[in-house]
C-alpha cells in the first residue's frame, strides 16, 4: 500500500498503530465468543500478514527505514518530540507530570534551535549553553517530585482530575469495558437485553487491550488506554505536518499546538479533549485516512480502498460524529468530479469504499440505537459558545455578538494558514488538500449550528481543528520557504511574545470572572490580546522592511495566531497543578461521594468475588431523575457494573436513544425498590422472570429488614445487604 520513498518514523508508527489497532478489535469482536479474549485479537492481523506475504511477496518483519535530511536517520530527535508531546498531553490528566513535562519541552526546544544558535555566532552559542544550568536544576526537580508519586497514588487517586472530582464518565468508562469485553454489540451491562454500541470501538479497543493480561477496568482507562493513544495520535498528527512541509521544525510546532492546548479555561480551544478517550481514540483513524489520502491523491490500489474502508468503519464506529466530517469532505469532492469530468472514477470509488463501511455499522451496528429516541439534536447557532465559552443568552446583544466574534476568531487562530493555501501553488491542486480543508471546515461549521443536550458538537469542533491544524502549520512553513524568510531572530522573537501574550491573555480571562459587571465583555475582550498584538506586530514590521513587506506581515501575524496556543498551557497548568497539590491529601473524603465509600466498595467487592460472571444483580438505588445531591443518585455512574464487572437489571440513566424503553426501565426500578423494601410472592417471582439472581438493597434509602422466605442475605455491612433470591 505505502509503495516505495523515504518512511519516516512518526508515519511508520502512526499508520502502523492505525491499521493493527483496526484489525485488532474488530478481530476481539468477531471472534469474542469463539476463541479465548488472550487470542481472538490476532486473527484478522495474521490474516493480513499471510495475504501481504502471498499477493505482495512481501517479507515478513523486514521493514527498511529511510529518511533523506541527516537529522532523522538518527529517530531519537523524531522520537523526543513525540514523547514530549505525549507528556504534555498526559499532564492534563495526570497533573504530577506538570513539572516532568514543562522541562521535557524545554529539554526539546533546546535541542531543536541548536543549529540556530550556532549560526548567530560565539556568544549566541555560548548563551544557548548557559540556558542548560536552569534546565537542569528544573529537571532535577521534577524527577524527585516523580520519585514521590507513591504518595498521592492512593485507592482513589484514579477519580482524581486536575486534583480535583471527576465526573462519571471515569466509573462509567470502566463499566463499558466490562460491557464490550462481555457482550460486544449484543447486548450490555447496564440494561439486560438491550444492545448497546454507545462508542463500540473504542471501547472494544479498551476491551482488547484488557484482555492481553487480565488488567483491571481501571489499569486500561486510566493508564494504558490515555498514554498509548496520546503517543499514536502525535505520531499521526507529526508524520502529516512532516510529509506536507518536509520541516522538523513544522512537525515539533504542529505538535506543540496541540498537546499544548489540551490545558486551557475554555473547552472549545482544545485539540486533544481529556475527557473523552473515544474522541482522542477516533484521531488516530480519521488522520490516518487524510494520511492515506495525501499519499494517494486519492488515486488508490486495491488493497488501499481495503485500507481506506477499513479505517472509516473505525473512526465512525469509534466516533459516530466523524460521519460529519467524511460526509462533508467526499461530497463536494464527487460533485466536482461529475461536473469536471475528471477523476470521477477514483472519486466513485473513495466514495463507495466510504459509504459502505459506514452504512454497515448503522444498518447492522447501531440499528438498535438510532432511528429510536430523540437525542435532542437540533439547529441552533452558536449554542456551543453559550454551552462552553462562558456566554449567556441572558447577556446584552452587543456583549453575545462581541463574545462570538471574540471566541470565534480565537478558534480559528491555531488553523490560520489555510489563508495562504491559493499561494502554494504545489498544494492548491490536490484533490487531498480539497478533501481536508471541507472535512475540516464543514465539521467546525457544524459545531457551529449544531447542538444537542449532551454538548457533544464540541467535538465536531476539535475534529475539525485536529484536521485542519497539520495543514495549516505545513503551509506557513511551505510559505516561509518559498519566499526566502530565513530570519531567526525576528520569528523567535514573534514566537516568544506570542507566548508571552497567550499567557497575559489566560491571566486577565480569569481576574474578568471576579469582575461584578461586564464580565463576560472583558473576557471576550481577553481572548483578542493575541490578535490584537499579532495584527501590531505586523504593522511594525510592514513598517520597517524594505522587501517583502506585505509577506514578511502575513507570515510574522500567521506565526504569532499560531504560537499564541503554546502560551495557554504554560499559563494554566501551574494553576492545574497548585490545586491538585492542595486537594491530594483530603482524596479519600472527596472521592466519597463519587466512588461510594469504604463499605459501599466493600459490598460491592463481596459480590464480585463470590457471584458468577453471568449472574444478574439489580439494585434498589436508582436515579429517577437528575439529583443535585450526589449521594443520592451513586446509580448513575454505573458503579455496579464497574466494581462487580456483573450485568445489571437496570442502572443509571442508559441507554442513550432509548426514550421508546422509558416504561420498561421505570418498570424494572420500580419493581426492584418494590421488592426491597415490601418483599412479595409477585416481585421476588417478577426478579426471577428476568434472570435475577442478586439484590443489592442499599441502606442509604432502605432499612434492614427480614426478607426470609423471598431472599436470604449473604453479606451486610453499613453500607447494605446483598440478597440471593430463594427459587
Amino acid at each position: 500500500i505505502r509503495g516505495a520513498g523515504p518512511l519516516e518514523h512518526s508515519e511508520f508508527l502512526g499508520m502502523g498503530s492505525a491499521t493493527g489497532f483496526s484489525l485488532a478489535l474488530l478481530s476481539s469482536q468477531i471472534f469474542r465468543g469463539v476463541l479465548p479474549r488472550s487470542v481472538g485479537w490476532l486473527v484478522l492481523l495474521v490474516v493480513a500478514l499471510v495475504l501481504l506475504h502471498i499477493f505482495y511477496r512481501a517479507p515478513v518483519g523486514e521493514t527498511k527505514l529511510e529518511n533523506e535530511q541527516p537529522i532523522n536517520r538518527n529517530p531519537r530527535f523524531e522520537l523526543l518530540v513525540i514523547c514530549c508531546g505525549t507528556l504534555v498531553a498526559l499532564s492534563t490528566s495526570w497533573y504530577w507530570l506538570v513539572p516532568t513535562a514543562l522541562v521535557s519541552t524545554g529539554f526539546v526546544a533546546w535541542l531543536l534551535l541548536r543549529e540556530n544558535f550556532a549560526a548567530l555566532g560565539a556568544k549566541s552559542y555560548w548563551a544557548y549553553k548557559v540556558i542548560l544550568i536552569p534546565l537542569g536544576y528544573y529537571a532535577v526537580r521534577a524527577l524527585l517530585n516523580l520519585t514521590h508519586v507513591e504518595t498521592i497514588r492512593n485507592p482513589n487517586w484514579w477519580s482524581l482530575r486536575f486534583g480535583v472530582l471527576q465526573d462519571p464518565d471515569v466509573v462509567f468508562n470502566e463499566s463499558m469495558i466490562n460491557s464490550v469485553q462481555r457482550f460486544g454489540a449484543s447486548d450490555n451491562i447496564f440494561f439486560a437485553g438491550y444492545p448497546l454500541q454507545y462508542h463500540w470501538l473504542s471501547f472494544a479497543w479498551e476491551a482488547t487491550l484488557r484482555s492481553l493480561r487480565d488488567l483491571a477496568p481501571f489499569a486500561v482507562s486510566g493508564i494504558a488506554a490515555p498514554a498509548i493513544v496520546y503517543f499514536f495520535a502525535i505520531c499521526m498528527i507529526h508524520a502529516l505536518t512532516k510529509r506536507i512541509s518536509h520541516s522538523n521544525i513544522a512537525a515539533a510546532s504542529s505538535v506543540a499546538i496541540a498537546t499544548f492546548t489540551s490545558s486551557t479555561p475554555i473547552p472549545l480551544f482544545q485539540f486533544f479533549n481529556p475527557f473523552s478517550f473515544s474522541f482522542n481514540f477516533s484521531v488516530i483513524f480519521f488522520l490516518a485516512i487524510l494520511f492515506l489520502l495525501m499519499h494517494s491523491d486519492f488515486v488508490l490500489r486495491k488493497s488501499g480502498y481495503a485500507l481506506f474502508a477499513l479505517l472509516v468503519l473505525v473512526a465512525v464506529g469509534s466516533k459516530i460524529s466523524n460521519f460529519v466530517g467524511l460526509l462533508f469532505g467526499i461530497t463536494p469532492i464527487l460533485i466536482l468530479a461529475i461536473l469536471r469530468r475528471r477523476y470521477f472514477r477514483d472519486a466513485l470509488l473513495i466514495s463507495l469504499s466510504m459509504v459502505l463501511p459506514i452504512f454497515l455499522l448503522l444498518f447492522f451496528g447501531y440499528r438498535s440505537s438510532f432511528g429510536s429516541g430523540d437525542a435532542g439534536v437540533k439547529f441552533h447557532f452558536g449554542e456551543l459558545f453559550i454551552q462552553k465559552a462562558n456566554i449567556g443568552w441572558q447577556d446584552s446583544r452587543f456583549e453575545l455578538i462581541f463574545g462570538f466574534l471574540a471566541v470565534g476568531i480565537a478558534i480559528f487562530f491555531p488553523i490560520s494558514g489555510i489563508l495562504l493555501l491559493n499561494r502554494i501553488s504545489a498544494l492548491r491542486a490536490k484533490t487531498w488538500v480539497q478533501f481536508t480543508c471541507f472535512s475540516g471546515l464543514g465539521l467546525c461549521l457544524s459545531a457551529f449550528i449544531v447542538a444537542d443536550n449532551a454538548e457533544s458538537s464540541n467535538y465536531l469542533l476539535g475534529m475539525g481543528l485536529a484536521t485542519l491544524l497539520p495543514l495549516s502549520v505545513a503551509i506557513i512553513a511551505l510559505y516561509w520557504i518559498e519566499n526566502g524568510m530565513a530570519s531567526f531572530q525576528s520569528t523567535f522573537f514573534a514566537i516568544f511574545m506570542s507566548v508571552f501574550s497567550s499567557i497575559v491573555s489566560v491571566k486577565v480571562y480569569e481576574r474578568a470572572q471576579l469582575i461584578t459587571s461586564n464580565t463576560n465583555y472583558f473576557q471576550s475582550l481577553s481572548i483578542l490580546i493575541p490578535c490584537i498584538l499579532a495584527i501590531f506586530m505586523a504593522l511594525v514590521v510592514f513598517a520597517f522592511s524594505e522587501e517583502k513587506r506585505i509577506t514578511k506581515s502575513i507570515i510574522v501575524c500567521l506565526i504569532f495566531l499560531s504560537a499564541s496556543r503554546v502560551g495557554l498551557y504554560v499559563s494554566h497548568s501551574f494553576q492545574h497543578y497548585r490545586i491538585s497539590v492542595f486537594n491530594r491529601d483530603d482524596t479519600d473524603t472527596l472521592a466519597t461521594n463519587y466512588v461510594g465509600s469504604h463499605e459501599y466498595r466493600e459490598l460491592l467487592n463481596w459480590l464480585k468475588l463470590y457471584s458468577k460472571q453471568n449472574d444478574l444483580v439489580a439494585s434498589n438505588r436508582q436515579c429517577m431523575e437528575v439529583q443535585l445531591d450526589l449521594r443520592k443518585c451513586l446509580m448513575l455512574w454505573c458503579l455496579t457494573s464497574a466494581f462487580t464487572g456483573r450485568q445489571n437489571l437496570v442502572e443509571g440513566l442508559w441507554p442513550p436513544f432509548s426514550e421508546e424503553l422509558v416504561g420498561e426501565r421505570v418498570k424494572r426500578q420500580t419493581l426492584v425498590i418494590g421488592f426491597v423494601d415490601n418483599p412479595s410472592d409477585e416481585n421476588r417471582d417478577a426478579l426471577v422472570a428476568y434472570g435475577v439472581k442478586w439484590v443489592i438493597a442499599d441502606k442509604a434509602i432502605t432499612n434492614t429488614r427480614d426478607w426470609q422466605p423471598f431472599a436470604t442475605v449473604r453479606f451486610e455491612n453499613p453500607a447494605g445487604s446483598i440478597l440471593e433470591l430463594n427459587p
